[in-house]
């Protein structure tokens, strides 16, 4: 309980004079945290297996980024995609976030990728298109609680998008790249036997899903792979300027989940830290070239 309270009072006595202004707002924020601090706490302590997770080197990959291939290659994908889908893909990933993502699959060039949380399928077609491009002959595996092909019900309709994660990959050629998975996260890892040399983590964003996905990642990478998550927003501040609304530390698009789940890692000693991407080269949201996608690390 000390652990929670510390952890608690980490992400609210920085803005508590703001707080206090709105005491409405105090109250519901405080209420909300504490909620999700309390089903977290209530978790028992996990280990994590570090033994297969690469060391990053950020300067390295910086210097492929830089590479003037890169920008050759990035517009010749996105005049491919945007003949056949949805222009920026609405519901998704957005665009920079699309990029980086397809850049760091080429960089990485795994035999194997694992995403957790397939929904309209933007990452799950900009992975695939990125392993066509290494040649390399990659697969991947994509999860989600829904079946996001489900020709009766359409999800994809719902956000926007002409095709379902299953057509667009047609239309691209990389049907055969990948295999759809109906399921819970934390069950698909807990049975799946694969290893993997890539692990992107877009599911559940909850902080108790995250905290259980986590070690069970890391069991299944191979060795020297990669943890990628989505939606990491350090001390839950906000990243893009329309979500800084006065007098409120925590807009409600703000997710809180995967950061409290590594706050809990940190106290923990669990032996890892996340590296945010934070500012890229080119444009992601609201006109920043700032993302929330962030890579499970050694500790420094």
């Amino acid at each position: 309980m000390k652990g929670l309270l510390r952890d608690t009072l980490t992400v609210l006595l920085p803005q508590r004079r703001r707080l206090w202004k709105d005491r409405e707002k105090a109250f519901e924020l405080h209420k909300r945290l504490l909620g999700e601090y309390q089903s977290l706490a209530e978790l028992p302590k996990t280990s994590c297996d570090l033994s297969n997770l690469r060391h990053w080197d950020a300067s390295a990959f910086n210097e492929f980024l830089a590479d003037p291939n890169r920008e050759k290659e990035w517009s010749a994908l996105k005049e491919k995609l945007e003949l056949t889908t949805t222009p920026g893909m609405p519901g998704g990933v957005n665009r920079g976030d699309q990029r980086l993502i397809f850049h760091l699959v080429q960089y990485l060039q795994p035999r194997k990728v694992l995403e957790i949380g397939t929904h309209i399928g933007a990452s799950t077609l900009h992975i695939s298109s990125a392993l066509q491009n290494t040649g390399k002959q990659g697969t991947l595996t994509t999860v989600d609680i829904k079946d996001v092909n489900d020709p009766n019900f359409k999800p994809w309709l719902l956000d926007g998008v002409r095709h379902s994660p299953e057509e667009m990959l047609k239309i691209a050629g990389a049907e055969q790249l990948v295999t759809f998975h109906v399921s819970d996260s934390v069950e698909f890892l807990k049975k799946s036997t694969e290893s993997f040399d890539l692990i992107f983590l877009d599911g559940d964003h909850s902080s108790t899903a995250v905290y259980r996905e986590i070690p069970l990642a890391l069991e299944r990478l191979s060795e020297g792979g990669i943890i990628l998550l989505h939606d990491f927003f350090p001390s839950l501040e906000p990243l893009w300027p329309e979500e800084q609304i006065q007098d409120s530390m925590i807009h409600q698009s703000v997710i809180s989940g995967p950061f409290l789940a590594c706050q809990r890692f940190e106290r923990e000693k669990a032996g890892f830290c996340v590296l945010p991407f934070g500012a890229l080269p080119w444009t992601t949201k609201l006109g920043t070239n700032v993302t929330s996608l962030a890579l499970v690390d050694h500790n420094r």
